[in-house]
């Protein structure tokens, strides 16, 4: 929606309310009476000019890292977050804490916030969802012409009348932040629990880099930026 026009909602509630091009949750609702819609969306378009109403799909949040070296897409640990009886999307508040004006000043962490979610990498997922999300993920790469790494999220419906969960391919990040905190760090780092001590992090992080020193022969960018910028972000210096 280009326009705060409540009469081009035609979905049924409950619904996702959010921002287009926004980060970190900010003024994404879970709507889930028709009255609400309008508070909604006033909410949204205070972030973007453009707003996203979608179906809301109850169930898990997993998230996946994908990452691409020497040639070859992989998928690393998957992260899950846990909902509990208070949270039912991973709304600002699970993501970070905010001062008095709502500007987020912090990671929000379970030991410190009863809004966090605690979460569970490697996921507990049964070997055909594990393998449906991982081809999801790597067509995804491919066919948004990712380079190097990205991290997705997904929703999984709960079982249908025949058992299945079904994924739902909710969006991909760019994630800038290399810090301990970090979603990419934090699934590299389990990458050991599955059996892939060659992927964790600094080491794919390093490797990473060392892509991105050799782009910059290729497409004649200057490495002392690179390798400022990139020892900075991953905490060498």
């Amino acid at each position: 929606m280009k326009a705060n026009d409540l009469g081009q909602v035609t979905q049924q509630v409950p619904l996702i309310v959010k921002p287009s091009k926004e980060d970190n949750s900010n003024g994404v609702s879970l709507v889930k009476k028709s009255e609400d819609i309008q508070a909604a969306l006033d909410e949204a378009f205070k972030w973007d000019d453009e707003v996203l109403v979608q179906e809301y799909i109850p169930g898990r949040e997993i998230r996946l890292g994908v990452s691409k070296r020497d040639g070859e897409i992989e998928v690393h640990a998957l992260l899950e977050y846990l909902f509990n009886e208070r949270t039912e999307i991973r709304d600002k508040n699970a993501k970070y804490c905010h001062d008095d004006e709502g500007m987020a000043m912090h990671f929000n962490i379970p030991a410190k916030s009863d809004t966090a979610l605690k979460i569970a990498c490697p996921a507990a997922t049964s070997d055909a969802l594990t393998k449906e999300l991982t081809e999801m993920a790597k067509k995804s790469f491919m066919a948004l012409n990712c380079k190097d790494y990205a991290v997705f999220d997904f929703r999984i419906a709960p079982p249908n009348k025949d058992g299945v969960e079904v994924p739902y391919f909710l969006e991909i990040c760019p994630y800038a932040s290399f810090s301990p905190f970090s979603v990419i760090v934090t699934i590299a780092n389990r990458n050991k629990e599955i059996g892939r001590e060659d992927v964790q992090h600094p080491k794919l992080m390093n490797d990473l880099l060392q892509q991105c020193i050799k782009d910059s022969k290729r497409y004649k960018i200057d490495q002392k930026i690179i390798t400022s910028t990139a020892g900075a972000t991953f905490g060498y210096r």
